[in-house]
């Protein structure tokens, strides 16, 4: 059987499944990186500081790869079954409002950013 798939859209189809399956085992780990200590009192640092996580990494490459491939194949979209998706843009669009009101707005509006990424 030929496949009718482009070698880009193959190549970008294994690195995008390289970097998910990444993401899959990462996760429970919790491995950081301090981009900037904040540190207060006797607060537990990864409240108070800002990180990034190695799935951060993961998905920060899984997704690009795997929307550059359904571009490359010329694949549309799917947004995913609607009693999923309002309430995931709700809770997303909820979380933005909290940074309004925030004690820490610039650490709000990080979690809100990843948290968009991740519903992404």
């Amino acid at each position: 059987m030929v496949s009718t798939a482009s070698k880009p859209f193959q190549v970008l189809q294994r690195l995008a499944h390289i970097s998910f399956w990444t993401l899959i085992v990462v996760i429970p780990f919790r491995y950081r990186i301090i981009l900037q200590a904040r540190p207060v009192g006797t607060i537990y640092s990864d409240f108070t500081d800002f990180l990034i996580f190695a799935s951060d990494i993961a998905l920060a490459l899984t997704l690009p790869l795997w929307i550059a491939g359904k571009a490359l194949n010329k694949e549309p979209l799917k947004r995913g079954p609607f009693f999923v998706t309002i309430p995931l843009i709700a809770f997303t669009f909820m979380s933005g409002l909290s940074v309004i009101d925030s004690v820490d707005p610039l650490l709000s509006a990080s979690h809100v950013v990843r948290l968009a990424c991740w519903q992404g």
